[in-house]
């Protein structure tokens, strides 16, 4: 179809029909760009996602208690994951 597209003239609609089916069974090789997350930032996303429960909760919120507050990147990433997670809690409740 490739062959015939570039040796006939079609309408703009057939190309457009032509090159997405080409697209769909050869896509385009697409790198994905994985953020580099810092030690810091993944020791506490692992505080807030994967340990924070109710038998947990003293010693999470004891580990949160001694970090450095005044730090902008300390303060900013615990304020991002639960802003998350209150806006996945209030969706579920409005549903």
């Amino acid at each position: 179809m490739i062959r015939k597209k570039t040796v006939k003239t079609l309408e703009p609609r057939y190309v457009f029909m032509i090159d997405h089916a080409y697209s769909i069974v050869c896509p385009p090789d697409v790198v994905k760009v994985e953020r580099i997350r810092s030690p810091l930032e993944l020791y506490l996303e692992s505080l807030l996602i994967d340990d924070l429960s109710k038998e947990t909760l003293d010693l999470t919120i004891s580990q949160l208690h001694m970090m450095d507050w005044g730090d902008d990147d300390v303060s900013e990433i615990p304020q991002k994951h639960l802003e998350i997670m209150i806006c996945a809690c209030l969706y579920f409740l409005l549903l």
